[in-house]
């Protein structure tokens, strides 16, 4: 069945315009992300081959939670600068950096219920080789007296 002339250029239009926008929703995600945050959504991309729908709703995940975060960031940051008492700033830098971190597990959870069950397993097993076994640094940590940092 043909359509008339005039309907079907209204679906090319409407079409076109919808592949304008998604691609300017990317094209803004991307420029709020670092390189090494564009990078790893590409490697996953690519890793769990995912399809386009699935990567613009990842990316749009991503994008939320990491504008969240890095304003957790600068908070610790400022709080860490302030002159404050260490108890009461230690206090506070821990509760943000816990806040940071159920973000990011927010996020993880949040992208798998975009995901088919096989990439569930590909984005763990991504997501565990990426965490690091060990980290001495924490919010009070003392470089001064650290064995790590300073060899004996």
């Amino acid at each position: 069945m043909k359509l008339p002339m005039a309907i079907s250029g209204n679906i090319c239009k409407l079409c076109f315009a919808m592949l304008l926008l998604s691609c300017s929703f990317i094209a803004a995600n991307a420029q709020s992300l670092s390189s090494s945050d564009s990078l790893y959504l590409q490697s996953l991309k690519n890793d769990l081959v995912l399809t386009d729908s699935q990567y613009v709703h990842i990316d749009s995940i991503y994008c939320k939670a990491q504008k969240s975060i890095v304003a957790l960031d600068k908070e610790i940051q400022k709080i860490s600068r302030s002159d404050i008492n260490a108890e009461e700033k230690d206090t506070k830098v821990k509760a943000l950096a816990a806040e940071k971190k159920n973000l990011k597990a927010m996020r993880e959870i949040d992208m798998q219920l975009v995901l088919t069950t096989e990439q569930k397993k590909k984005f763990d097993e991504k997501v565990k080789a990426s965490k690091n076994a060990v980290s001495h640094f924490g919010a009070s940590h003392d470089r001064a007296s650290c064995v790590v940092c300073v060899p004996k």
